[in-house]
C-alpha cells in the first residue's frame, strides 16, 4: 500500500503541476493574442464546461473498462492538444479546443478517483483527503510557479512543449505506477440522472453541500482566470510578482486541506459555518477594493483560507450521510465544474460593464446569503458517536 501511495501522490502532484502550468500558460497566451476580458473569461469558461460535460461519460467508460488505460490513453491526447495550441493565431479558436482539452482532463480525473476510492480501503479514512490535497498542491501552488518561470525563461511555444511532453510522460507512467486490476470502487455510471437530482432535492445536508461547493468553484474560478490580469493589467505588477498572488492562495488552500481537519472536530458546525462564510464574505469585498499589494496579500490569504475550509465541511458532511457515495460524488463534482464555468464565462461578460476587480463585491453577495439563511439542523448521522470517530480520524 505504501509502494502505491507513493506511486500515486507522485503522479497527482505531477498531474496537479501540469495543470497549475497551463492555467498560467493560457492566460499568458490569451494576453499575448490581445484577448480582452470576456475572451479571457469564455477561454477559461470552456475549459471547465468541457469537464463537467466530460463526468458523466467517464464514468460509463471507467465503471466499464480499464481505470489505468483511460488515464493513459487521455493524458496521449492532450499531449497532442497542446501541441496545436501555440499554433493558433486567434483567440475565437481556443474555446472549442480547450472545451475539447477539459472534456479529455475529466477521463484523467475521473480514472484516478476511481483507482483512489478502490484503494483506499487499504490505506485508511486518513489519506481520504490525499488525493485531493496533492492534486492541489499542484494546481495552486507548484505549478503556477514553474509556468511563470518556464514562460519567462523559455518562452510561450517552448512551454506549450514542455507542457506536452509531461502528459506524454504521465501517459507512460501512469500506465507503469497505477494498480492493473480495475477498481472496485469506482464512479456509479449505472445511476439514473433522475436519482442525483432526487438525492440532490431531498437531503438537505446534500443539497446544501453542493450549493456551496458550486459557490466555492465560481469563486475560486473567476480568482484564477482574473487575479492576474487584474494585477497586471489594472495595477501594473510585473509578472514574477503578481504570480506570488497564485502561489499564496494555492498555498494556504492546500494547508487547511491537508493539515486543519482537526479544526471541523473542535468547532460546533453551525459556527464554523457563519465563521467560514463570513471571512468569504469578507475576503472578497477586500479583493475587490484592494490597491496596495500588502491588502492583496492579506485578502488573498483570508479568502483561501476560506474556500479551504468550506470544502472541509462540505466533505465532511456527504461522508457521513446516508446517501450513496457515488451519487454524492457526481453531483458535487458537477456542481463545483458548472460553478466554475459560471465564475470564468460572467466575470469576463460583466466586465464590459463592470470593473473587473469589482466583481470580487458583486460575487461576495451569495456568499452573504449563505451566512444568513438558516442552516438545516444536524441529522442523527452526522451526530453520532460514528461521525465523531471518524472526524477524529480525519484530524
Amino acid at each position: 500500500m505504501r509502494a502505491f501511495l507513493a506511486k500515486f501522490v507522485a503522479l497527482s502532484i505531477v498531474s496537479g503541476t501540469t495543470i497549475g502550468i497551463n492555467k498560467i500558460l493560457l492566460t499568458y497566451f490569451g494576453l499575448s493574442l490581445q484577448a480582452t476580458n470576456w475572451q479571457l473569461g469564455l477561454i477559461s469558461a470552456s475549459e471547465t464546461l468541457g469537464l463537467a460535460l466530460g463526468t458523466l461519460p467517464a464514468g460509463v467508460l471507467v465503471s466499464r473498462g480499464n481505470p489505468r488505460g483511460l488515464y493513459g490513453q487521455a493524458s496521449a491526447v492532450l499531449a497532442i492538444c497542446f501541441l496545436l495550441i501555440p499554433r493558433l493565431g486567434v483567440w475565437f479558436l481556443l474555446p472549442p479546443l480547450m472545451a475539447f482539452v477539459g472534456f479529455f482532463i475529466s477521463f484523467r480525473i475521473v480514472s484516478m478517483n476511481a483507482i483512489f476510492l478502490g484503494e483506499l480501503k487499504g490505506l485508511g479514512h486518513g489519506f481520504a483527503g490525499w488525493y485531493r490535497g496533492t492534486l492541489s498542491l499542484g494546481t495552486m501552488a507548484i505549478g503556477p510557479w514553474f509556468g511563470n518561470f518556464f514562460t519567462r525563461k523559455l518562452g510561450l511555444s517552448s512551454t506549450f512543449l514542455i507542457s506536452s511532453g509531461l502528459f506524454a510522460g504521465m501517459a507512460t507512467f501512469g500506465v507503469l505506477a497505477l494498480p492493473r486490476k480495475r477498481s472496485e470502487v469506482a464512479f456509479v455510471a449505472s445511476a439514473k440522472p433522475e436519482h442525483w437530482l432526487l438525492v440532490l432535492w431531498r437531503n438537505p445536508v446534500v443539497r446544501r453541500a453542493c450549493l456551496m461547493e458550486g459557490l466555492s468553484g465560481y469563486c475560486s474560478s473567476f480568482f484564477s482566470t482574473f487575479m492576474l490580469v487584474i494585477l497586471i493589467r489594472d495595477h501594473g505588477w510585473s509578472r514574477e510578482r503578481a504570480i506570488h498572488i497564485l502561489l499564496l492562495n494555492g498555498t494556504a488552500y492546500v494547508t487547511v486541506l491537508l493539515a486543519a481537519g482537526w479544526v471541523l472536530a473542535k468547532v460546533e458546525r453551525r459556527i464554523l459555518d457563519r465563521i467560514v462564510y463570513s471571512a468569504a464574505v469578507v475576503a472578497m469585498v477586500g479583493l475587490g477594493l484592494a490597491g496596495r499589494p500588502a491588502a492583496f496579500v492579506v485578502w488573498t490569504a483570508l479568502f483561501s483560507l476560506a474556500v479551504g475550509f468550506n470544502n472541509l465541511i462540505n466533505i465532511t458532511s456527504v461522508s457521513v450521510s446516508n446517501c450513496d457515495r457515488g451519487h454524492i460524488s457526481g453531483v458535487t463534482t458537477l456542481t463545483q465544474m458548472f460553478g466554475g464555468c459560471l465564475g470564468s464565462a460572467l466575470g469576463g461578460a460583466l466586465s464590459c460593464v463592470v470593473k473587473l476587480q469589482l466583481l470580487f463585491v458583486v460575487f461576495a453577495l451569495p456568499w452573504v446569503a449563505a451566512s444568513v439563511i438558516r442552516q438545516p439542523g444536524r441529522s442523527a448521522v452526522e451526530a453520532s458517536p460514528e461521525v465523531s470517530r471518524l472526524q477524529e480520524e480525519r484530524a
